[in-house]
């Protein structure tokens, strides 16, 4: 074997045991955002919490347009936007599961599961959508032909 394919080889060893390690790693936080979503909270601090982590996504989103900054820091930027939306919508759905379905007639608790069901599939598309955007690929486009007829 030469050792340019075993080099080959390594390499793309490692890269399945950082795609794993990334995976197992997104999957323990996504629990512990879970644990602490489900936590009971007056309104209050759920405002004054939920307004503060947004504006700590705005800050980052201000910087990174902003600043020229390196690019791990804008990956720790987008992996922290991603959690803290994470919890944001946990949380939402937390609060819509106990506050806000039922007790107002059958017609209601109907209708209020069938929103809350839609709301539940549009938290499953971002959380998927989310995956994406944790390790994104960065791809160079092919250039054009010289040639236009070709």
């Amino acid at each position: 074997m030469s050792l340019d394919k075993m080099h080959h080889r390594m390499r793309k060893a490692s890269r399945s045991w950082s795609n794993l390690f990334t995976g197992i790693f997104f999957a323990i936080v996504i629990l512990l955002l879970l644990m602490l979503a489900v936590l009971p909270i007056q309104n209050q601090a759920q405002i004054y919490m939920s307004l503060s982590l947004l504006a700590i996504m705005m800050l980052g989103l201000f910087t990174v347009k902003r600043l020229s900054l390196s690019s791990e820091i804008v990956d720790a930027l987008r992996v922290l936007n991603i959690f803290i939306a994470l919890y944001l919508i946990f949380r939402y759905l937390v609060w819509r599961a106990e506050f806000t379905i039922g007790g107002y007639g059958v017609i209601s608790t109907i209708f209020g599961s069938l929103l809350f069901a839609a709301e539940v599939y549009a938290a499953i598309y971002a959380v998927l959508g989310f995956f994406v955007n944790f390790s994104p690929r960065t791809r160079q486009p092919i250039p054009l032909p010289q040639d236009i007829s070709a």
